[in-house]
């Protein structure tokens, strides 16, 4: 059976992507990528310099001031945060939403599942949880969950729902 789309080629251009990380917690304000690619700078703490975010999106696209850094500063990550920055080589069009969840311990107890749209722009300075489209095509955002920071096994899985360029 052929796919649908080489009946049709528009059904591509409109048709939603789902992208997914796997993260495992390796500790307190720890965690791996079960893939072990580095498309998803993740951080626990605060960002400290927009040359972080820039240097991480800057290869290959050159992408700089994409994401401000505020939205990542030390009240934005607080106690129970992380932050995600996705390296989409810019081919993101439009970010449909992103669900994310959390499972602590291993026995796999799901702390939190979040669906969330898409903010229109990263709020600086506001533990809350949120991700966005940058206007060059990388998605970036922060899940806030209570306790965390405290979590030392279990797994962050960030599914991204998005329309190609």
């Amino acid at each position: 059976m052929k796919d649908i789309r080489y009946w049709n080629p528009e059904l591509e251009i409109g048709q939603v992507v789902e992208t997914k990380f796997i993260f495992n917690i390796t500790g307190a304000k720890a965690v791996k990528s079960l893939t072990g690619n580095a498309v998803v700078y993740t951080a626990a703490d605060a960002i400290a310099a927009q040359s972080t975010i820039d240097t991480f999106l800057g290869t290959p696209t050159g992408t700089t001031s994409e994401f401000n850094y505020l939205a990542f500063d030390a009240t934005s990550m607080g106690t129970a945060a992380l932050a995600f920055i996705c390296n989409m080589n810019g081919q993101v069009a439009k970010l449909v939403c992103v669900r994310a969840s959390v499972n602590s311990g291993t026995a796999g107890v799901t702390q939190a599942v979040k669906c969330l749209q898409p903010a229109s722009a990263l709020t600086n300075t506001s533990l809350s949880t949120q991700f966005a489209l940058g206007a060059n095509g990388n998605v970036a955002g922060r899940i806030v969950v209570t306790g965390l920071d405290g979590f030392t096994s279990g797994t962050v899985t960030l599914t991204l729902f998005w329309r190609s360029k």
